[in-house]
Order: C-alpha cells, then sequence, then structure tokens
C-alpha cells in the first residue's frame, strides 16, 4: 500500500503506470494553476509579481527588449543601466557600440565615464539643443559642417591656392586693427593690378612717387593778350577768360604809372604794386581770377598764361 496519494490517468497493470503520477495545483482560493507546452516540454505558467528580479548568469541574452525594458550590467562598481522603463538611456561606465544596421537609443540623460561608438562606415546623426564638443585634437579629430546664416541659407567659401577660405562680408563699419612688425611683415599698395613700387636710395627704401599737374609741368598750352583799364579805381580781370588747365600767369605792367594786382576787390590801397615796366609772375590755376588796378584811365597790362 502507498503512502502517497496516487493520480493514474492509465491502467494501473504496471508498476511504470502506477509511478506515473499527476496533480491538479490549485491556488489558496482554489483556482486551478494552468500550464503551457513549450516543444516536447509541458512547463507551469508563472507570473513574476515582485517588483524586481535578480538573475545571476554568464553570458546571459535576452531578445528582444523595447525602450520599455530596463536592464543594468555591472561592470565592477559602475553598472550600465540601459532603458529606465521610460524610453529614457542613462550610461554610466564604458561602452563599445557598433553599428551593424540602424539602431535607436531614444533619449539619453546622461553619459559618464567614456562611450566608444563605431557607425560600421555610415553615418551618426544627433539632434540636440546646446550641443558641447569638447577636447578636440587636430592630429586625430576633425569636423565638417554646413555653416547657414540666420535665414538658413549657406554660407559661401573660395579656394585661395590650396586652401580653402570662408567668404566672410563685413557690414556695419567696423574698425580692422592691424599690428604689423617691420622684421616679419610687408605692405603692398595699389590698384590690385598695378602695384606701387620703391627705390633703394644708400640705406634707406623710398615709394616712387609721380607728381601729377605739377605747375613745372607746364607744356600743354600758351596764350597771351593785352588789356586797357577802362576806369581807373575799378578792377577789372587781367584776362577775359583763364586758360584751361592753366599752371602760370605773367602779368606786366606796360605802362608809365604803378598797377596793382588782387582779388575783385582790389584798389590802390590794399593791392600787390607792379612798377612801370616791371612784371609778376603767378602760379594760379584757371580756377583762380586775377584782378588789377590802377591809378588812371587807359592803363596797359600784358598777360602770358601757360599750362
Amino acid at each position: 500500500m502507498k503512502d502517497q496519494l496516487i493520480f493514474d490517468v492509465t491502467s494501473a497493470d504496471t508498476i511504470a503506470d502506477s509511478d506515473s503520477v499527476g496533480a491538479y495545483v490549485r491556488s489558496s482560493d482554489g483556482t486551478l494553476i494552468t500550464h503551457t507546452q513549450n516543444g516536447a516540454k509541458e512547463g507551469l505558467d508563472v507570473n513574476m509579481i515582485n517588483d524586481s528580479i535578480v538573475v545571476t548568469a554568464t553570458d546571459l541574452d535576452i531578445r528582444p527588449l523595447t525602450n520599455a525594458d530596463v536592464v543594468t550590467v555591472e561592470q565592477g562598481t559602475s553598472p550600465w543601466v540601459i532603458g529606465d522603463g521610460g524610453g529614457s538611456i542613462t550610461v554610466d561606465g564604458t561602452v563599445a557600440a557598433t553599428q551593424s544596421g540602424v539602431w535607436n537609443i531614444g533619449t539619453v540623460t546622461s553619459i559618464t565615464n567614456d562611450v566608444n561608438i563605431a557607425d560600421g562606415g555610415n553615418s551618426i546623426t544627433v539632434d540636440a539643443s546646446d550641443l558641447d564638443i569638447r577636447d578636440l585634437t587636430a592630429a586625430s579629430d576633425s569636423v565638417a559642417a554646413w555653416l547657414s546664416d540666420g535665414a538658413g541659407t549657406a554660407l559661401t567659401s573660395t579656394l585661395v591656392g590650396s586652401d580653402q577660405a570662408l567668404d566672410v562680408n563685413v557690414v556695419g563699419g567696423l574698425n580692422v586693427e592691424v599690428d604689423l612688425s617691420h622684421v616679419d611683415d610687408s605692405v603692398r599698395l595699389g590698384d590690385g593690378t598695378n602695384f606701387f613700387t620703391s627705390t633703394t636710395i644708400g640705406s634707406d627704401i623710398g615709394l616712387d612717387v609721380n607728381v601729377i599737374n605739377n605747375p613745372a609741368n607746364a607744356n600743354t598750352a600758351i596764350l597771351s593778350a593785352a588789356d586797357t583799364l577802362a576806369t581807373a579805381g575799378t578792377a577789372e580781370k587781367v584776362v577775359a577768360s583763364n586758360l584751361a588747365n592753366r599752371k602760370y600767369l605773367f602779368v606786366r605792367n606796360y605802362s608809365n604809372r604803378k598797377i596793382y594786382i588782387g582779388s575783385s576787390s582790389v584798389d590802390s590801397t590794399n593791392g600787390f604794386p607792379v612798377s612801370p615796366g616791371s612784371y609778376l609772375e603767378l602760379k594760379a590755376g584757371p580756377s583762380v581770377d586775377v584782378y588789377y588796378d590802377g591809378e588812371t584811365n587807359g592803363q596797359e597790362i600784358r598777360t602770358l598764361e601757360l599750362s
């Protein structure tokens, strides 16, 4: 006689049949506990109602997970936490991630220590506000970006020799101050095609200067004339019309009394006196009107203009 409850669903003709035991498992309220077949095995259905379950394993493979799941991987005393049940990810430790397809991490709330990301030769898009990237080195790092203005218009650049330079338009009356050194720096002046030259004189280098419109270079035209004073005490021009581009003006007193040279208000009390038979040489351009006056009517002058 057995000392335990036997549940046999077959005929008890053999010991093996008698040892096949089955039992109905019920909860404390009498509800029947169910089971599920997985392949060739029957497994009791279990509902995990604890807040957390600790699994100790080597090479644990859990798949697939969603951003509603939380996985913590211990690395010494610094855990990696991927997902927090709300779609965000906190990484504390060192993570090496290699992309062989498309992966979506979600929202990264914080990253502590080193994170190494390889993209498998593709690209990684980062959408962020106030992105701060620091500690880049010229030897191994580079940053490429499309620069745009506030309206989204792409800024342009120009190739100068072997260098690509950003085009810059200085607006707003900006004052630019350049500190030059006489040892290392030099400045070329000109219109961009024809540059100013210099000449060495002794130990000095002087800028070559071409003096234009020099009165000494009067070689364009010449004009002579005679004029008789109409009314004594009333100034009149020494010439009726000034010679174009005039550089020199000669006025000769061709009478036997003094004449007086000056502006339109000239008279014997304020004019420059020219004695009989003498002449006055003036470097007067065409915009200067020269007048004369005398003490008697009919005093004659002779003029010579050069341009």
